[in-house]
């Protein structure tokens, strides 16, 4: 069994209000390598009886990233990557659920630690839209992160690694 320290961020936002995660599909034997916080509303939702997406598929992705398996991270238009750092905002990364394909949503929020994203906000991909109103709606995780964490500073670095440990591919860096 591998064992994986809380960092102190994690027990802070708990306090804050958030709810980690925890594997949809328990019996599968995974081990927690990343970890994932979101809001208790965004918690509650992935949570309900009949949610208005599919549920089974959001918890694939959001199992595969919290096993440590394989996602993709970029900053650059070019590629679909897991997580993308989105342009011209203050370290707001995107979680994206691609599958299906008629059905994309994204988790969005920020890292405050290698390997422990925050999502703040979800939304279906098509309730996004275009550029313009997807940026003004991602940049409501900036403008609100202090009042919704408590203050707790967000991680920045130029390096995706320091972003993410175990399995990931950095389509920026080939």
């Amino acid at each position: 069994m591998t064992f994986i320290s809380t960092p102190l961020c994690v027990e802070q936002l708990k306090k804050a209000g958030f709810v980690e995660l925890e594997f949809a599909r328990q019996k599968l034997g995974y081990e927690r390598r990343r970890i994932l916080m979101v809001t208790d509303a965004i918690a509650s939702m992935l949570s309900a009886p009949s949610p208005p997406f599919p549920r089974t598929t959001a918890a694939m992705s959001f199992d595969t990233f919290k096993a440590g398996y394989l996602v993709s991270v970029g900053r650059s238009e070019d590629g679909a990557p897991d997580f993308k750092l989105l342009e011209d905002l203050d370290e707001v990364w995107t979680f994206a659920v691609r599958k299906p394909k008629d059905f994309q949503a994204r988790l969005l929020g920020r890292f405050v630690h290698k390997d422990v994203f925050v999502g703040t906000r979800f939304y279906l991909r098509s309730d996004l839209g275009a550029k313009s109103n997807y940026h003004r709606m991602a940049s409501e995780v900036a403008e609100h992160w202090d009042g919704e964490t408590g203050g707790i500073r967000p991680l920045r670095s130029d390096s995706n690694s320091d972003y993410l440990g175990h399995v990931m591919r950095d389509l920026d860096n080939g």
